[in-house]
């Protein structure tokens, strides 16, 4: 596949990036671009996740194409190798909201970082039986906000979870439910579930659950 760069010009793109939008300023060329370092075992390549995405600048000098590493967030951009700074914003990715939930006395919440490093930088949290991420205190919860809105994430603190809250006859098939709960009891006949997120209280409701009015699990 190519793309053109410059006007004028144009250079193959190679197999492990993946353009997701460009545009030019001035004789300067931005590109976002997503990342496939191809390393054995990285999860986010296999999944065809791959990394970033990532801004990058072009332009030509002296005959030949140059490039230039920014990062995630691009705010004010160069021109060049001049270092000339331009006065022209760009709006950041959207941010990923994930939702942190008050269960009993901890802070919990379930996702899969298919970024390692994420994921090693908070296993101390991680309880492997539950599979979810547990805070014990405002502390600890601040830190993680923390670091996971540095990493491009929107945590979002939820209290009050009745309208996560599904509920599903005890003898009817619950996997799938599972999957996608932060917590889970049981109540007579019901089995209650804390979803994950507004996305999976759907998908429960699909696979047979009902919403649950009362939050028992606090």
């Amino acid at each position: 596949m190519q793309v053109k760069l410059l006007e004028g010009v144009e250079e193959q793109i190679k197999p492990k990036r993946c353009v997701v939008k460009s545009f030019s300023l001035g004789s300067t060329t931005y590109q976002l671009e997503r990342v496939f370092c191809g390393k054995e075992g990285c999860s986010r390549c296999i999944q065809g996740i791959g990394h970033g995405p990532y801004y990058y600048a072009y332009w030509r000098e002296n005959g030949k194409t140059k490039s230039k590493y920014i990062g995630k967030f691009l705010k004010n951009v160069e021109q060049g190798n001049n270092m000339s700074v331009q006065t022209f914003d760009v709006d950041p990715p959207k941010r990923e909201k994930l939702n942190i939930f008050k269960i009993g006395g901890l802070w919990c919440f379930k996702y899969f970082f298919g970024d390692r490093e994420i994921f090693n930088e908070l296993s101390g949290c991680y309880n492997r039986e539950k599979y979810r991420f547990e805070l014990k205190n405002d502390e600890e919860r601040n830190k993680v906000m923390k670091y996971l809105e540095e990493k491009g994430f929107e945590p979002v603190l939820i209290e009050d979870t009745s309208d996560y809250t599904v509920k599903i006859d005890r003898f009817k098939k619950y996997a799938a439910i599972l999957k996608n709960s932060i917590d889970y009891d049981e109540k007579g006949k019901d089995r209650i579930f804390i979803m994950k997120d507004l996305a999976s209280v759907e998908e429960a409701i699909q696979n047979g659950a009902e919403k649950y009015s009362k939050d028992i699990l606090q």
